[in-house]
Formats: structure tokens, sequence, C-alpha cells
């Protein structure tokens, strides 16, 4: 019997150990996951229409660096993965 006892509390505290290691791992990965960031948009002139083919940069003000991209047919942009 008092063997029973002991692997109860044993397996109680391992339980824990693992709860809170799956809470560590998933806080971790979420703020991980804030470091990235996309940002798409649609270019259209004056009278609404959308615009294929133009030429979209975008300008990190902190560093200069600078990505440039192309719209789509239906006039739509994106930069995936941002720091």
């Amino acid at each position: 019997m008092w063997n029973t006892v002991r692997f109860q509390g044993d397996l109680s505290m391992r339980t824990k150990y693992v709860a809170l290691l799956c809470l560590f791992f998933s806080l971790s990965l979420s703020v991980f996951g804030q470091t990235l960031g996309d940002l798409s948009g649609e270019v259209r002139d004056t009278s609404g229409a959308t615009v294929a083919g133009a030429k979209v940069s975008l300008i990190n003000s902190a560093t200069g660096a600078t990505r440039d991209t192309v719209t789509s047919e239906s006039g739509t942009y994106s930069f995936p993965s941002l720091r």
C-alpha cells in the first residue's frame, strides 16, 4: 500500500512538471511569433480602379533598408516576413 501512495505522489509531481514545461514552451513560442509581420495592400488610381504592375517600395526609416515589389494583375501587393 505504501508504494502505491508514493507512486501516485511521484506521478502527480511529474504531471505538474510536464504541465509547467508545456506552459513555458507555449509562452516562449507566442513571444517568438510576434517578431515577424506581413504587410499587404492594393494600389488604386484616382478613379478607384486597381493598378497592375505598379512598383511599391517599403523603406525602414530606422535602418534605411528598402524592399520593392510589383502589384499583381488585380493591383495587390504583399511584403511577407517583415522584421
